[in-house]
């Protein structure tokens, strides 16, 4: 891709860029190991949120500021580095960014390329209830 658009996968499909050069600084809403038809952007979105796509397929939003709640998975308040997650989105919504700090457990840098399964598993797996709670209902 052309400069100004490191983010950026190009097997993508044309019209989902999966990166925006006028979005703001620490909001790099891209992930290139995401596979061919799950763009993880969307330039037409509105000015603050251009990595979003609200059409993507069921269990890829990626991000959507008007989605209902439960579906927080982006937040333009949250601290530099850390726009993609949020510990609290409800399940099959794992989409993270692998270079999340402990306590954003929905990420999985080992994951294959659009691998759904293992990213819902790498959920479960974090917010699993206690075990003294498994053995004693």
């Amino acid at each position: 891709m052309s400069t100004g658009y490191p983010n950026c996968n190009p097997p993508m499909s044309t019209g989902y860029p999966n990166c925006n050069p006028t979005m703001s600084t620490g909001y790099p809403n891209c992930n290139p190991t995401m596979s061919t038809g799950y763009p993880n952007c969307n330039p037409t979105m509105s000015t603050g949120y251009p990595n979003c796509n609200p059409t993507m397929s069921t269990g890829y939003p990626n991000c959507n500021p008007t989605m209902s709640t439960g579906y927080p998975n982006c937040n333009p308040t949250m601290s530099t580095g850390y726009p993609n997650c949020n510990p609290t989105m409800s399940t099959g919504y794992p989409n993270c960014n692998p270079t999340m700090s402990t306590g954003y457990p929905n990420c999985n840098p080992t994951m294959s390329t659009g691998n759904r399964l293992a990213r819902y598993a790498n959920y479960v797996q974090a917010v699993r209830v206690p075990y003294s709670l498994e053995v004693n209902p």
